[in-house]
């Protein structure tokens, strides 16, 4: 059975030691200001690990919730479930860090790019970063985009299966407590009547709760998407997805820097 065509491709990798990241500056205000969000994104991230953080630290030591926003199930079960899913979290980000740091000791820029750990850490680094990351990104070609959009959402599919029981409880604990105030599901300006009502401890954990459950059934959704997708472009790469990704990242990472020399030679 004949490769496919990728697979016989010659394709030079690239490291960021051997690149003037200065040449890939935008100055489109759009720009910075889709780099802003990066920063949002960033500080979301920070937060949310201290908001576990304390949120374990708590369920340990108190064995209790520190607010009356209860969840469905027996506390002492309900706890330790909490508990263990944040923990398998921080084991899996560990996981994560560590794979992120032989990436970036390796300056491979196609590698850097396919970890969000790795291309994260460049574009908090320096703006120029963010303009070329986003570059390689910006993929004109509809495969390549569903295939980046596949090969990313899969790659998070085990932090969401540790999150799943935590969240799950959280959803029918919010629609128990919604349910037991009159809370009319088919009329959504109830909310702006419900939170009023609660105390300012109950508010938060209302929001809190409401943000992360929803947060989780769109990645819940997307990884559903991406998995559908997943099996006709597997057949259609005849190969590793991840290798596949690399390598056409490293082809469109040659591409924008043999443009980019072109015009500066101009």
């Amino acid at each position: 059975m004949p490769q496919p065509k990728w697979k016989t491709e010659q394709v030079p990798s690239h490291k960021f030691e051997f690149i003037n990241i200065a040449d890939f500056h935008n100055k489109s205000p759009w720009a910075r200001l889709r780099y802003t969000w990066v920063w949002v994104m960033f500080l979301k991230a920070i937060l949310v690990f201290c908001g576990d953080i304390w949120t374990c630290t708590i369920l340990i030591i108190s064995g209790d919730w520190t607010s009356d926003i209860k969840p469905t199930i027996d506390i002492s079960i309900a706890r330790w479930i909490f508990t263990a899913c944040i923990l398998l979290s921080f084991v899996l980000l560990a996981t994560d860090f560590r794979k992120a740091n032989k990436v970036i000791k390796s300056q491979d820029i196609s590698y850097a790019v396919s970890n969000k750990i790795v291309s994260g850490f460049y574009c908090l680094q320096k703006f120029n970063y963010f303009c070329f990351i986003e570059k390689i990104h910006n993929s004109s070609k509809l495969h390549d985009k569903l295939s980046f959009f596949v090969f990313f959402q899969l790659k998070g599919w085990k932090h969401l299966v540790v999150q799943a029981p935590r969240q799950v409880i959280n959803i029918m604990t919010l629609t128990a407590f919604m349910k037991a105030l009159g809370f009319d599901f088919t009329n959504l300006n109830d909310v702006a009547q419900l939170l009023p009502s609660l105390k300012t401890a109950d508010k938060f954990t209302f929001c809190v709760m409401v943000f992360t459950s929803l947060m989780f059934i769109i990645s819940g959704v997307a990884t559903l998407i991406a998995i559908v997708l997943w099996i006709p472009l597997v057949a259609k790469v005849q190969g590793n997805l991840k290798e596949y990704v690399c390598h056409k990242m490293d082809k469109r990472i040659d591409a924008i820097i043999k443009k980019t020399t072109k015009e500066r030679v101009k």
